[in-house]
């Protein structure tokens, strides 16, 4: 996990800047007939953290939907995320 925190308060967006680089052997295909194959950014939400108000943000590439890159050895990158309840108005 990263350990640097990111805070977000009620619903808003987190922006992120990643860059990725492919050092392996096979092509990553930005189009692609129906999508096979296409690379992808994928994202999934954890809840929990350790801390109360704490989610886990994970960000991984995707082989659309042939396969996760998790699946094939590349670790995702996890961030955990500070979620704050919006004040009433």
């Amino acid at each position: 996990m990263i350990a640097v925190n990111v805070s977000v308060v009620g619903p808003a967006p987190i922006a992120l800047v990643l860059d990725a680089a492919n050092i392996g052997q096979a092509v990553w295909l930005a189009l692609a007939r129906r999508d096979t194959g296409a690379v992808r950014l994928g994202w999934r939400w954890f809840r929990g953290g350790g801390e109360p108000g704490t989610s886990v943000l994970e960000l991984s590439l995707v082989s659309e939907p042939v396969v996760r890159f998790y699946d094939v050895g590349t670790p995702p990158l996890r961030r955990a995320v500070n979620v704050q309840a919006a004040s009433p108005r």
